[in-house]
């Protein structure tokens, strides 16, 4: 999974395409754009981006790489850079307060399904290539056993990650140790989730969007993605790669992989429905929020930046959504695309395998009749208990013509199961 594109309020975005980030801020009567350039020139490609503004009113961008770089820009200088074990998946940006004192962190979720926080503060004055100091300046959040983390997210006093073993879990936040609960259902790995208040909005390989209660982790409704004419055919089902709330918490966007539209669902009535399609100009990559009505989408080619305003009526199931012919922040993007001679885009946020299989996919796996695995065979499983049962027995001494008999079915049924 990659995070290429982020906002902060209206007038911040950051955007990552191939190896360079861009950082675009927007006033009222300007638009410009500045990539962001590390002094070691790092052209590996970027998995994650994240912005913030520092209680002190700084800007504050993180940038990480396929070469487990994490690069932390201050005003777009470089100010720090680490070291991750793995390669990151997602990140964001939180504030640790105390009575004492307050400071920022990066969180960043990892492939190998770890969950670590960075210093902000202390790592602009440390030497980049200090040891020590990087890990003075880290900490192990939380970790999900055998697994690879899809997404983080840092929500009030919760901390909320996603893996690729269907489950999402919420912990608080900084005391990660205390698990509040799982949120549980999807039946392929979970590719993105989004929260709004205590509402929680997750999508996932099993092309389904379901909606969470943060607090009592119940799920409130679920909606397939699949249209009717296709849902017998696994290889003509996009799998949803990005969703996100709007503002209000009324609708939830969602975009998807190798699907050249974006779905917007409407909650309301305690269930979710369909309530419209919108073209793209070309295959998404990146979804973000603008404003309290705007959707940035990340598009893989020219004009690179597709802009969606959204206006409800009073019947929320009446949605109309334009597209913004005229941007300064489109125009502004693609000028500087131009400019930096960026080629090298991605195809997909989802990484493959050389058969074209989504690596984060379990295609080992099978949840379904016991003769494509046998060893899952409930009477396989009686006949070894059976034998385990005997071969005590026989330790103790108390075998008698009851077991002999016991055996010879035991023989038998294993025989019939081979």
């Amino acid at each position: 999974m990659k995070q290429l594109i982020q906002t902060l309020k209206e007038s911040h975005i950051i955007v990552a395409l191939g190896n360079q980030a861009i950082v675009i801020a927007v006033a009222a009567d300007v638009c410009s754009a500045t990539p962001l350039e590390a002094p070691d020139a790092d052209a590996t490609m970027i998995q994650a981006v994240a912005l913030t503004q520092l209680p002190d009113g700084s800007m504050t961008y993180a940038v990480a790489r396929s070469s487990k770089q994490l690069q932390i820009f201050r005003d777009k200088e470089m100010a720090a850079s680490y070291v991750t074990p793995k390669r990151v998946s997602s990140m964001c940006f939180a504030l640790v307060a105390d009575d004492q004192h307050s400071m920022t962190v990066v969180v960043v979720s990892d492939l190998a399904g770890d969950a670590i926080a960075y210093s902000v503060e202390k790592g602009l004055n440390d030497s980049k290539d200090d040891e020590k100091n990087q890990e003075t300046n880290c900490r192990l959040l939380l970790g999900h056993t055998a697994s690879m983390l899809t997404k983080v997210l840092v929500h009030q006093h919760y901390i909320v990650t996603a893996d690729r073993d269907e489950k999402i879990r919420v912990s608080y936040f900084p005391d990660t140790y205390r698990i509040h609960g799982y949120l549980l259902g999807h039946l392929a790995f979970v590719s993105s989730f989004d929260v709004h208040n205590n509402a929680c909005a997750s999508a996932g390989g099993d092309r389904m969007i379901r909606l969470w209660d943060l607090v009592t982790c119940k799920e409130l409704a679920s909606i397939s993605t699949v249209s009717d004419e296709n849902a017998n055919d696994q290889s003509i089902q996009p799998i949803p790669t990005s969703i996100l709330w709007d503002a209000l918490g009324n609708y939830v966007a969602v975009i998807y992989d190798d699907a050249v539209y974006v779905d917007f669902f409407v909650w309301q009535n305690e269930s979710i429905s369909h309530a419209t399609r919108v073209e793209c100009q070309a295959q998404p990559l990146g979804l973000a929020r603008r404003g309290s009505s705007q959707f940035l989408l990340l598009i893989r080619d020219p004009p690179y930046l597709q802009e969606l305003q959204m206006d409800s009526t009073t019947d929320k199931s009446h949605l109309m959504v334009a597209q913004t012919t005229q941007s300064r922040i489109r125009h502004t993007l693609e000028e500087s695309i131009q400019k930096l001679e960026i080629t090298d885009i991605p195809q997909s946020v989802l990484e493959r395998d050389n058969t074209g299989n989504v690596t984060i996919e379990k295609h080992s796996e099978t949840r379904g009749p016991t003769h494509t695995k046998p060893w899952e065979n409930v009477s396989r499983v009686e006949t070894a208990k059976a034998r385990n049962r005997r071969f005590k027995r026989r330790k103790r001494g108390s075998y008698s013509d009851n077991d002999e008999e016991e055996d010879a079915e035991g023989d038998v049924t294993i025989e019939k199961h081979d």
